[in-house]
């Protein structure tokens, strides 16, 4: 007989005995749970996982936490296992959350942002609900009585993707007592308060189920009793209770305090508690049935890219002789002949395979060794035996154990944390993220399901990304058509410059094409060929060759290759409206294999300005050896010149909407020529920009193709660049000397 026997075959902590006891004290009265079966039992989480049904079973959980904020991260370790083993967690409620000042230091993956209500300048108390991220809910604010320490409640509304509605109420009642007012008026209080709430709940006619640390222990249920008077309010208004086993174990106290009540028609219920140390209150658990369209998808379609394969692939690639690539003599067919061979190679290495959806969930806590995760599973052994054999010795065991466990996941945290910022100090963005995430700020993605298209709703995905597309596409010639013309012409303003060397994009080489793709980073997002830079990263040594000859077609001739020219987009939801497509950031995914062609460029491009002193000398934006900090620093010294010289200082700060997507091809190219970029170098920047198309894709729905008439290309590696010698002569329109402009671009992965 194991512990978990010792602990269910108990009959001091076991409802039911009590049950029956009670109800017979009753003459003509009978056991209203007499026809109902509640298989409530204790479990760890292995016995847990051998419930019948359980993976099929949405699974509601609740728990005191006393303190989520000091419980958060054993109770995440916690839901991450279960979830793991394929449980369906939909719905956790909490009591005695207390204060919370920084909601987003106490959310779950997978889980919307916690909702709750909190006592108000009071300490403890407090209650609320994670919700699964696919499920909807509203919160029921004239079902949420909250008097602090009488009775604390939260009600939401929750509708499933399958349009199935339900309430769920986390309720606490506090045990301390309220200055001034004896132990019957609280309770008086409370029950006031708790028969409204059940009376309206039972209106509502709707499938409840209530979550509660009532502070009301039923093991104690006898005629005279508050929990008698707890059990006929459920009672009378067609609610049971389903927690049987006692939820709270210390030392020699053994109580029923944490309850989960509702009021569905059912005979047969599975709940329980689970041994757990995340508080000094056990989990507790109910199934509902069976899972809300759960079993929907049990396959998806997908490549496997196993080490076999990437070498298969590499193999395949090396065997080639590239004779058809190299042998032509015009880029775009030199291109699609390589591109033939390639594709075809790539779907026999990595054909799109129909597998078995894994459900088990990444390792987010990137710190958590197997070592700490052999300590953790040590810790909860301990604690099972201190409470099921609770001497002194194993008591102080299990204690000591734990604040050991404590002390090295806080230090293998630090020390992960500490590396990960020493790895990128040189990465401001990446930096950035890692405190965001630290702090619990990391952005969470939002699945696009419906937009609004002309004033109507929209769920059809084509419909969508159309729309997308369309938006994305008229934006920028919208705002350029919205500025009023003028006579000046911007040749009148740039200096001459008669004497400028004629940039030379010459030749390349396997070599170098090698080493400027093994310098670019390597993604797994993929451009709309479904290519990452990571995968050409991984072959660059087998490709290089017949690669190198087209890049030199194109060089030479002056022609981009046509199907480089595609652009697959990803809409970025940034805030507002998640309905309006003008608060989505179009993420440009260029061809991987483009961006080493511009690279190539770009360095070429890049000698030229810097040679010949083009560039603004107050410009710091993607320029080599230049940063944010010296516009700062520049800045600062002139403003304190000023003040020093008892002069006015002026700053005008310009935001320059859709920067990237106004600027005019046309424009753009008479001004490459004001800088030395002709013949067949202005060729290729007039072929690289023109006839290029996009398309966008929403839930892996893509839209129609559409050309870009503007844009010097967000996402791209010359498009910095290009947009530089754009506004490069911003400053000649004032006067010298009289106003000090400092361009500063600022430009990340969303755009500009």
């Amino acid at each position: 007989m194991d512990n978990l026997d010792l602990l269910n075959q108990d009959l001091t902590l076991d409802l039911t005995q009590n049950l029956t006891n009670y109800y017979n004290t009753f003459e003509n009265f009978d056991n209203p749970y007499l026809n109902i079966e509640i298989n409530s039992n204790y479990h760890d989480i292995q016995s847990f996982l051998n419930i019948p049904n359980v993976t099929e079973s949405p699974v509601y959980l609740s728990l005191n936490t006393q303190s989520l904020n000091s419980k958060h991260a054993n109770l995440k370790l916690f839901i991450e296992e279960l979830i793991s083993k394929n449980i369906n967690i939909e719905i956790i409620a909490i009591q005695e959350t207390w204060n919370i000042d920084y909601p987003e230091l106490v959310e779950l993956n997978g889980f919307h942002p916690f909702i709750s209500k909190m006592r108000r300048g009071m300490r403890g108390g407090g209650v609320g609900f994670y919700i699964k991220s696919n499920i909807s809910f509203q919160i029921l604010e004239e079902l949420s009585p909250f008097e602090p320490k009488i009775i604390e409640t939260i009600t939401l509304l929750v509708t499933h993707p399958s349009k199935n509605k339900l309430i769920v109420t986390s309720l606490y009642k506090s045990n301390g007592q309220i200055a001034n007012v004896t132990e019957n008026e609280q309770n008086n209080r409370f029950f006031n308060h708790l028969n409204n709430l059940l009376e309206q709940l039972s209106q509502k006619q709707q499938k409840t189920f209530i979550f509660t640390d009532s502070n009301i222990n039923l093991l104690n249920l006898n005629p005279t009793s508050s929990a008698s008077e707890y059990m006929n309010s459920l009672l009378s208004s067609g609610f049971i209770q389903l927690i049987c086993k006692a939820t709270r174990i210390q030392n020699d106290s053994r109580t029923l305090l944490d309850h989960i009540i509702t009021n569905n028609s059912n005979n047969n219920y599975t709940s329980g508690v689970i041994i757990s140390d995340i508080s000094d209150h056990f989990p507790i658990f109910v199934l509902n049935g069976k899972n809300h369209k759960q079993m929907e998808q049990k396959h998806v379609k997908s490549r496997i890219f196993s080490e076999r394969n990437l070498n298969n692939f590499k193999t395949k690639l090396n065997e080639q002789t590239w004779e058809n690539v190299t042998t032509n003599i015009t880029v775009d067919t030199s291109y699609d002949m390589f591109w033939s061979t390639y594709s075809k190679l790539y779907e026999e290495c990595f054909p799109i395979t129909r597998i078995k959806f894994n459900r088990n969930i990444h390792k987010n806590n990137n710190f958590i060794t197997a070592g700490l995760l052999n300590s953790r599973r040590t810790k909860l052994a301990l604690h099972k035996t201190s409470i099921l054999n609770p001497t002194q010795f194993n008591i102080n065991t299990y204690k000591t154990y734990r604040n050991l466990f404590q002390k090295t996941m806080r230090a293998a945290k630090k020390l992960y944390i500490s590396n990960k910022l020493n790895e990128n100090s040189k990465n401001p963005r990446e930096t950035w993220n890692i405190l965001n995430d630290v702090i619990g700020r990391s952005k969470k993605s939002v699945k696009i399901t419906k937009i609004n298209v002309n004033g109507i709703m929209s769920d059809d995905p084509a419909v969508i990304s159309n729309e997308f597309n369309n938006f994305f596409v008229k934006v920028g010639k919208e705002i350029s058509d919205s500025v009023p013309p003028v006579t000046a012409n911007f040749e009148n303003y740039i200096p001459q410059n008669p004497n400028i060397e004629q940039l030379n994009l010459q030749n390349t080489t396997p070599e170098h094409i090698i080493k400027i793709a093994k310098s670019m980073a390597g993604k797994n997002s993929a451009d709309s060929d479904g290519v990452s830079s990571k995968m050409i990263k991984f072959v660059i040594n087998s490709i290089a060759f017949p690669l190198s000859h087209i890049f030199n077609l194109s060089l030479t001739t002056g022609v981009f290759p046509s199907k480089l020219k595609k652009i697959r987009v990803v809409p970025i939801f940034k805030s507002g409206n998640v309905l309006e497509c003008d608060n989505y950031r179009p993420i440009s995914m260029l061809s991987s294999i483009s961006k080493i062609l511009e690279k190539i460029v770009a360095k070429k491009l890049l000698y030229h300005l810097e040679e010949n002193n083009l560039l603004y000398s107050y410009q710091y934006g993607f320029t080599p050896g230049k940063s944010t900090e010296q516009n700062l620093i520049q800045v600062t010294n002139y403003i304190s010149q000023a003040l020093n010289e008892n002069k006015f200082c002026l700053a005008v700060f310009i935001d320059l909407k859709k920067a990237f997507d106004v600027c005019s091809h046309t424009i753009l190219l008479k001004k490459l020529k004001h800088f030395g970029i002709n013949g067949k170098a202005h060729d290729w920047f007039t072929s690289y920009l023109s006839n290029r198309t996009q398309c966008v894709d929403v839930n892996n729905t893509l839209s129609d193709e559409k050309q870009l008439l503007l844009s010097v290309i967000q996402g791209s590696i010359l498009g910095p660049i290009l947009f530089l010698i754009y506004i490069n002569d911003l400053y000649c329109i004032l006067q010298a000397g009289k106003v000090l402009i400092i361009l500063l671009v600022i430009f990340s992965m969303f755009g500009s």
